[in-house]
């Protein structure tokens, strides 16, 4: 572990004596709203956007082109802010929502996979669903409703704890 910045995600930590702290501060808050919750708006558009918005992040696919992301290996994850653009270390286990094609990926030490290669027993699974009716789109459905539900349910409880 480094002494400098913390074990998984990299952020710094602050030094007891540290001139300009709010620097140190600013830059781990920037990687922590790039690393949680992260939804990419692309990983296949290969042309760097004219016009991009603050927060906006991309997975670059193979031979990326603009001026920020030309010479970039193709999975780096690119974020733009305050007019710049600047790749955000992606640990491995990262989860990402790929907002354009509407699937999940995981960061490995490969790549960015499906997240459906990640899961083994569950790989050939396409849909899932409970109180839903059976359509082509949903193939699988289940009337059941755990115990703690209709417990919550009766109760008009707010939340449900199962145990």
């Amino acid at each position: 572990m480094s002494e400098d910045f913390t074990a998984r995600l990299g952020l710094p930590y602050l030094a007891a004596g540290q001139m300009q702290k709010h620097v140190t501060l600013n830059a781990a808050l920037s990687r922590l709203d790039a690393l949680v919750q992260t939804a990419v708006i692309s990983r296949s558009v290969s042309k760097q956007p004219a016009t991009p918005a603050d927060g906006d992040l991309y997975i670059l696919p193979q031979a990326p082109v603009g001026p920020a992301w030309s010479g970039r290996p193709a999975g780096a994850l690119m974020r733009f802010e305050a007019g710049g653009w600047a790749e955000v270390a992606a640990p491995v286990g990262l989860i990402a929502l790929v907002l354009d094609a509407g699937v999940i990926v995981v960061r490995s030490a490969a790549g960015w996979r499906p997240l459906g290669d990640c899961l083994g027993e569950a790989q050939g699974l396409s849909r899932l669903g409970w109180e839903r009716r059976r359509t082509p789109q949903t193939p699988w459905r289940s009337r059941a409703t755990p115990p703690c539900l209709r417990r919550a349910a009766r109760a008009r409880a707010a939340t449900a704890i199962c145990a």
